[in-house]
């Protein structure tokens, strides 16, 4: 009697060791999977970020070219008036040395 018990005890205590290792497999398994997302994640997020770099920097530049045709044309714009200002006083000009003969 005392041997079956020990034996049954000796049973449900393999059966535990095996119901034990059996879960100890999963959990790492679903650790693993949760690493192995992570990790995926970090990735993608790299990426996502480096995307958005690119973006930033595309627009940077397109914003500095825009920029600089804006000063180019302001630039010309103030070449156009001072030469029409120019122009305005050389024909006040010749038209009081016209008057004048």
């Amino acid at each position: 009697n005392l041997e079956q018990l020990n034996q049954d005890f000796n049973d449900k205590m393999d059966k535990l060791a095996k119901q034990f290792q059996k879960m100890k497999r999963r959990e790492e398994a679903a650790l693993k999977e949760k690493e192995e997302l992570l990790e995926e994640k970090e990735i993608w997020m790299r990426s996502g970020t480096e995307e958005m770099q690119q973006i930033n920097e595309n627009h940077t530049k397109e914003v500095k070219g825009l920029r600089e045709e804006l000063e180019k044309a302001e630039d010309k714009m103030d070449e156009v008036e001072e030469n029409g200002r120019k122009n305005l006083e050389t024909m006040k000009e010749n038209m009081r040395e016209n008057i004048k003969l």
